[in-house]
């Protein structure tokens, strides 16, 4: 007689770990944000900083995240924040802010710097801006218009600080996941000189 081998031994044990797996979606973009806090009023009032700064960490932890991890966007990390010495100009355009932040990191005033592969880097100004200048799609920099400045004024200007950054990490995670999946190597971006 044949000896028949036990079904329950010749399944793969299946854990938790193991179906969160499958469910998930590669990340193609796991963002790094350095906040610039570009107002007299931030170089007058720290705490306004360390308010907005914890607005931004309580925001990359919450359910907000898991809605990007659906786009394939990873939690996103803060890292340290800048706060220029002088003030705006007072008519600033997209190209000006993309223009006045990479001299920054050129300098080694802002960091860290522009690299290669650093898809995941993102500059977040916050200023107040005659005009609505806004981050372009696939720009390491996003520009968010503030209506005035202050600790008190965070949650006026939270839908519009969380819908730039879901606007900004989905669109360079699509494009992230759609070079993986064309070419074997990951994008690089020039260095800057």
């Amino acid at each position: 007689m044949r000896a028949q081998a036990n079904p329950l031994k010749l399944q793969k044990t299946l854990t938790f770990a193991a179906l969160g797996a499958r469910k998930r979606k590669p990340f193609g973009l796991a963002p790094r944000v350095v906040p610039i806090y570009w107002d007299a009023r931030f170089r007058s009032h720290p705490l306004d900083i360390t308010v907005f700064d914890e607005f931004l960490r309580a925001l990359f932890q919450s359910s907000w995240m898991t809605e990007l991890a659906d786009r394939g966007v990873a939690p996103a990390q803060l890292l340290p924040s800048f706060v220029p010495g002088s003030p705006p100009a007072a008519k600033l355009t997209r190209r000006g802010v993309e223009t006045t932040v990479l001299d920054w990191v050129e300098r080694g005033l802002v960091t860290p710097g522009l690299g290669r592969n650093d898809e995941d880097l993102f500059y977040v100004v916050f200023a107040r801006f005659k005009r609505e200048p806004t981050g372009v799609p696939g720009s390491h920099c996003v520009a968010i218009p503030l209506l005035d400045v202050g600790a008190d004024l965070l949650e006026v200007h939270s839908a519009t600080i969380s819908g730039a950054l879901a606007t900004a990490f989905s669109h360079r995670s699509a494009g992230a996941l759609a070079l993986s999946r064309t070419s074997p190597t990951r994008r690089s971006l020039p260095a800057r000189r």
